[in-house]
Parts: C-alpha cells; sequence; structure tokens
C-alpha cells in the first residue's frame, strides 16, 4: 500500500488509538476512501518489499474491529489520535 502524503495529512494518518495486530490498515483505508481519494492498482507497475517484522499480539483484536466498524458506520474522514494528536 502507498498513499500521497497530503493525502495522508488530510486523514491524520495512522488511527493511533489501534494497538497491536489488526484492523490499522483497513481502518485508514476507511477514511481515505470517505475522503473521495480513490484506490489506483499497479499491478506489475511497481515493485513491492516487505520488511520482516515479528508479529504484534491480537490480543487488542476485538477493539481494533470496533474502532473500524465506527469508521465505516460514521463515514468518518479523520481519527483524533494520528499524525495530530488531540489534547
Amino acid at each position: 500500500m502507498a498513499f500521497w502524503k497530503n493525502d495522508l495529512i488530510k486523514i491524520n494518518g495512522y488511527n493511533q488509538n489501534i494497538t497491536g495486530w489488526g484492523k490499522e490498515d483497513t481502518e485508514l483505508i476507511v477514511r481515505l476512501y470517505n475522503n473521495g481519494i480513490k484506490r489506483k492498482n499497479l499491478k506489475f507497475g511497481g515493485i513491492q518489499y516487505h520488511i520482516y517484522h515479528p508479529e504484534n499480539s491480537r490480543k487488542y483484536l476485538e477493539s481494533n474491529i470496533k474502532m473500524l466498524e465506527y469508521a465505516i458506520e460514521q463515514k468518518s474522514t479523520w481519527c483524533e489520535n494520528g499524525i495530530v494528536a488531540s489534547t
């Protein structure tokens, strides 16, 4: 997955309330779509790398799913705890 920096700033980046393994990318994509940002496929048009890292705990997966569902239901375009944390 890749995105333009300006598009990431528009949605306040990754939701830092999502912890451990699961749903952080999907929740981010929901907010991008809700901001009118369209997907482009680069099949055979780019090189992809994945940096190995230990898998995070799935302890908070259920709460992560609830945050994703909230973003979908509310048509969220911004997260409060992202690049700019709310005070």
